[in-house]
């Protein structure tokens, strides 16, 4: 069951449906607490923002509601059926521009998108303010200020990606690092401990990445060519393979490499440089890449994407 939403929210539902972790029960420290509140208001303003443009008015207060319904753990006032032929009608609504939103349709529309939005972010940890989250959509259905304009509702979106990231590639790695070899553990350990510095960013795979420098091209998608100079270690810093000590950048196909190379690119602008440490499942796995790559190894590339190419 998917609401109405366009690319910034489908991107971040889709990075959601990756992994589930239970962890609606954690406490937040006072920096995540500060971030959960931003996200209130961007989320609230970037959907207000897009249901507007197709004529689409909400009842802010039956959001909260729904929302708060979703957040207390008591029963959701409405269920999937009802939500997905909520949005069956909003769909046909915006196909046919039938003019000004009935108003017989403006509870059920609150009550699906505010349980929906809240079951999403829930289950992944993600704990908004209901009555901010519906403020920020009164302010824009009011022709208010908006509480939010678009870079802070972007950086919004990235910061919970990244607390959402954090938390599931943990726990992935936590679980690899507690049964194998000495060695699997050692790299899955690695990983737990790197995690933690700054500056390092965690994806729901378990993939780390840091930003060395950050480029203003385009990023690459799966299907790409791109061209790359890169440096790759292992944990205890043995080279075992470089474009940059060849003095060649390489050109190659996004879907056929690594994975961990195929999710981290496409992290990337062109003109970036990131640090990308790889658990052993998105590298050479089990088996490794002999001589020089033993199994279970975590790889660490310098990667800096030069180009696109078609």
């Amino acid at each position: 069951m998917q609401p109405l939403i366009r690319p910034l929210f489908a991107i971040f539902f889709g990075i959601l449906s990756l992994s589930i972790v239970a962890a609606q029960d954690s406490e937040l420290s006072e920096e995540e607490q500060a971030m959960m509140d931003r996200a209130s208001v961007a989320y609230g303003t970037h959907l207000a923002n897009q249901l507007s443009a197709d004529g689409i008015v909400l009842l802010p207060n039956k959001v909260a509601e729904a929302f708060q319904a979703i957040l207390d753990g008591t029963t959701p006032l409405a269920d999937a059926q009802t939500i997905e032929a909520t949005f069956n009608d909003l769909r046909k609504f915006i196909a046919e521009n039938a003019g000004e939103f009935p108003e017989d349709a403006q509870e059920r529309a609150s009550i699906a998108y505010g349980t929906t939005f809240a079951q999403n972010l829930a289950t992944n940890g993600v704990r908004l303010n209901a009555n901010e989250f519906s403020g920020a959509i009164e302010a824009v259905q009011k022709k208010e200020t908006p509480l939010a304009d678009e870079t802070a509702i972007e950086k919004s979106f990235q910061e919970i990606a990244r607390f959402v990231g954090k938390k599931k590639g943990f726990a992935k790695i936590s679980k690899s690092a507690k049964t194998g070899s000495p060695y699997k553990k050692e790299n899955a350990q690695f990983l737990l401990d790197n995690g933690e510095k700054e500056g390092v960013f965690w994806t729901p795979t378990g993939l780390q990445y840091k930003v060395l420098k950050e480029g203003d091209g385009a990023k690459p998608k799966a299907s790409d060519r791109v061209e790359v100079h890169y440096t790759g270690k292992l944990i205890d810093e043995t080279v075992f393979d470089s474009s940059v000590e060849r003095g060649q950048p390489i050109t190659f196909g996004l879907n056929g490499v690594i994975a961990g190379w195929t999710e981290g690119l496409q992290l990337m602008s062109v003109g970036s440089k990131y640090r990308l440490f790889i658990p052993y499942d998105l590298g050479y796995r089990e088996t490794g890449s002999p001589p020089k790559i033993p199994g279970y190894a975590t790889l660490i590339f310098d990667v800096e994407l030069l180009a696109i190419n078609p």
